[in-house]
């Protein structure tokens, strides 16, 4: 039986197998069970995300990596709060923010992102910079505390380092149905995030 090969380490993420086979075939795939055997009534369990001969190109690993750390995302997400997911209550919806200051950065959870920002800049001493938003809720933010809290310093303030650094750059470069782009909290007028969201689709 051909023994199930981890991630190689600088392509490590949570949650991703591959699986070789004896004729030179693999299957790169994510797992539920990986991350938390705590996974009854989420779905899917497992995804199939590579099969092919010999290795992904480096565009392939990318993507791969990508799509099983956004699929890890959701099940942490889940996991913080099964119970009123499984009741179907509607999540409160906003933005996840990844504000850099030095060798930190700060995730945070706002419903006027531009507006907290905004405020945030004023109250850091030196230059804050805004490296990535994302559509989420507080579970969505607490998914990430738990995720990176290796790197916590102190509330939400993480070291910004691998694996937290690897997980923004490739995140940067995706095109999200929200974003807000450190322009906007540089020169725009107080928006709201429906507004905003408006205003950049």
């Amino acid at each position: 039986m051909v023994e199930e090969e981890a991630m190689p380490a600088a392509k490590l993420v949570p949650g991703l197998k591959r699986l070789p086979k004896p004729d030179g075939f693999s299957t790169w795939y994510w797992a539920a069970s990986q991350i938390s055997r705590k996974n009854d009534g989420f779905y899917p369990r497992t995804v199939r995300l590579w099969h092919g001969q010999g290795q992904p190109s480096a565009a392939e690993l990318d993507a791969i990596a990508l799509k099983a750390e956004r699929t890890t995302l959701e099940l942490e997400e889940w996991l913080t709060d099964p119970k009123s997911r499984a009741r179907g209550r509607k999540r409160v919806l906003g933005t996840v923010y990844f504000l850099r200051t030095g060798a930190m950065v700060k995730i945070g959870f706002s419903r006027n992102p531009i507006g907290r920002i905004r405020s945030l800049r004023t109250a850091i001493p030196g230059q804050a910079d805004l490296l990535l938003t994302l559509k989420g809720a507080r579970s969505t933010e607490r998914a990430l505390h738990r995720r990176f809290r290796a790197q916590r310093e102190h509330g939400e303030w993480f070291r910004y380092e691998p694996p937290l650094l690897d997980f923004i750059e490739r995140e940067q470069g995706q095109n999200h149905p929200f974003r807000i782009a450190p322009q906007d909290v540089q020169n725009r007028p107080h928006l709201s995030i429906e507004e905003n969201h408006a205003a950049t689709t």
